[in-house]
């Protein structure tokens, strides 16, 4: 398996979305209604419209060896995992793993002490297993449950970006 890591630009956002709806559609919109479907990528599509590059936004991502977005972590404000999506043919492969931690130091980098992420019920195993901690209770928005999690920032000797071997597209 060869991915390179990618700076997520403008021009990316639509297939950051398709990546997102395709990660969304295999495993959190079969259990929630149709309606609550509509609502949740209309307001998640939105979101990342407004939201995806601004100057407390960071979305990195991985693509294949055919420049493909196979996965991306969206962080704002340095501290906060919005979103951290792999596609389904490459999980289990360790890409959400480095990607989070790419945002661990991302975090640490920028001096901040925890690292917070909404996750997805299905999720929660995951990022269990990265050392992450439930803290408040389940919630739902537009059908869609997820759990507050966190995690005390410990790492030494990250990489920055500019360490990273980036792709860029032509």
């Amino acid at each position: 398996m060869t991915v390179e890591w990618a700076i997520a630009e403008l021009s990316d956002l639509a297939e950051v979305n398709a990546l997102a709806r395709q990660v969304l559609e295999a495993f959190i919109f079969p259990d929630i209604s149709p309606a609550d479907q509509v609502t949740f990528s209309t307001n998640f599509s939105q979101s990342l419209l407004e939201h995806g590059l601004t100057s407390t936004t960071v979305i990195f991502g991985m693509r294949s060896p055919q420049g493909d977005l196979v996965a991306y972590i969206l962080i704002r404000n340095k501290a906060h995992i919005a979103h951290l999506f792999v596609a389904p043919d490459w999980q289990r492969q360790g890409l959400g793993q480095r990607l989070l931690t790419f945002g661990e130091c991302q975090a640490e980098q920028a001096g901040v002490s925890r690292l917070t992420v909404n996750a997805a019920v299905n999720a929660i195993p995951f990022y269990q297993k990265h050392g992450f901690t439930c803290f408040g209770a389940e919630q739902s928005t537009d059908g869609v449950r997820f759990q507050p999690m966190e995690k005390a920032i410990a790492t030494d000797g990250c990489p920055s970006v500019s360490d990273l071997p980036l792709h860029k597209r032509n």
